[in-house]
């Protein structure tokens, strides 16, 4: 929808030509990941939850201090040599199951399996030096307080907060983008949404009068009539 919009005021502005646009969640979906349905079509291959990842061959492990580290070795051998360089495990460059990209393909999970077994044995930052080292695509798996931690969210200012006069500090997210190198515009602290008023009664109240069963509406406008929801 947003392209479709932008499309549509570049036109305008170039013929003064409108345009009507209209678009799907469920075809915006298929757009997002069409080789599914391109390759079910063209090769037969009935994609499943592992399809893309194998291909790709994409792995997260869990390291020795209980992290978790992801890698993206593609189809380039560099990656796998390297990995196995960083790892110290040669001798699996020669082993009958995974000695070549499509045999580890095919035996994804059984390398998944024993790859996990190494990446237990060492903490994540000692692995992600080894991996950097070695070239080999990685990115430590973050949780929440990682994240807002992380150099670079921190280098962003991707987080806000702001004073609300009545719910005190209040966090939030900028919007990703910068336009001539600022913020689009000063953040004002969110309404506090409430279910007491007149209105919101009289509009329980008319859904209460269409929908059956009418004690059980009238039970929940009677409750939202003596209550005040903040959120």
């Amino acid at each position: 929808a947003a392209y479709g919009i932008m499309g549509a005021l570049i036109e305008r502005n170039r013929t003064g030509q409108g345009r009507r646009i209209e678009t799907s969640m469920i075809e915006s979906t298929i757009a997002f990941a069409p080789d599914a349905f391109i390759n079910y079509k063209r090769y037969g291959i009935d994609v499943g939850p592992l399809t893309r990842v194998s291909a790709s061959q994409s792995y997260a492990w869990r390291c020795q201090d209980g992290k978790l580290l992801a890698i993206h070795m593609s189809s380039q051998p560099k990656f796998w040599e390297g990995l196995l360089t960083a790892i110290e495990r040669p001798e699996l460059n020669t082993h009958p199951d995974f000695n070549t990209r499509e045999l580890r393909i095919a035996n994804y999970t059984k390398l998944r399996a024993e790859l996990a077994k190494t990446f237990a044995t060492r903490p994540r930052a000692e692995w992600t030096q080894r991996l950097e080292a070695q070239d080999v695509p990685y990115a430590p798996v973050h949780n929440v307080p990682e994240v807002m931690d992380d150099p670079q969210v921190k280098h962003l200012d991707t987080f806000y907060k702001v004073q609300h006069p009545t719910e005190g500090e209040v966090w939030g997210v900028y919007p990703p983008v910068f336009i001539d190198g600022e913020r689009p515009g000063p953040v004002a602290p969110p309404p506090v949404l409430t279910w007491s008023t007149s209105s919101s009664r009289r509009n329980w109240a008319s859904a209460a009068a269409l929908s059956p069963p009418p004690t059980t509406v009238k039970a929940l406008v009677s409750a939202i009539a003596c209550a005040t929801v903040r959120v």
